[in-house]
């Protein structure tokens, strides 16, 4: 599990054991009908709902093979968020590109051509830049995922590469 992730699991179950939520009930009384309370409460940001409920039926799965109380997620509904942002349009990518510092504008260049993370885009080098059949690309180790990717050049990258 990525520290990131441990991170927000960590903070969401701080949240379900305060008193004005889950912690306010025994172990033993805590069924689905008041951890869909919880979740409802959840709303802001979409996503938190959704890793919310994650964070708890992993509890939920390991307190259950050491039999422990019994299931507390069963039916209970997240909807959550998409698993994403919604992407700059290019208008506002041009408006960026334009009206930031020309360190900034060449970072927004890379991240709306690549696609990647900020966490990636911190960690690429100039040393990553490399030619394959001719065409220049980057190498990326994903933070997140662990992948190890390699990502052509658009031809707004190779543009912003010579400048």
């Amino acid at each position: 599990m990525a520290k990131s992730t441990r991170v927000g699991y960590r903070y969401l179950l701080g949240l379900a054991e305060q008193p004005e939520t889950l912690g306010a009930y025994p172990v033993d009384v805590i069924r689905p009908a008041l951890v869909q309370a919880f979740l409802d409460g959840l709303a802001d940001p979409p996503a938190q709902q959704k890793n919310a409920q994650t964070a708890l039926k992993a509890v939920e799965k390991w307190a259950l093979v050491r039999d422990l109380p019994y299931p507390i997620t069963t039916g209970t509904e997240a909807p959550g968020g998409t698993g994403g942002y919604e992407p700059w349009t290019d208008e506002q990518v041009k408006l960026a590109e334009r009206c930031c510092k020309p360190y900034l504008a060449r970072v927004i260049t890379l991240g709306s051509n690549t696609g990647q993370r900020g966490s990636d885009l911190v960690k690429m080098r100039w040393s990553d830049i490399e030619e394959y059949e001719g065409r220049p690309g980057i190498n990326v180790i994903q933070k997140k995922t662990g992948l190890v990717i390699w990502i052509p050049f658009t031809q707004e990258l190779i543009k912003a590469n010579r400048s």
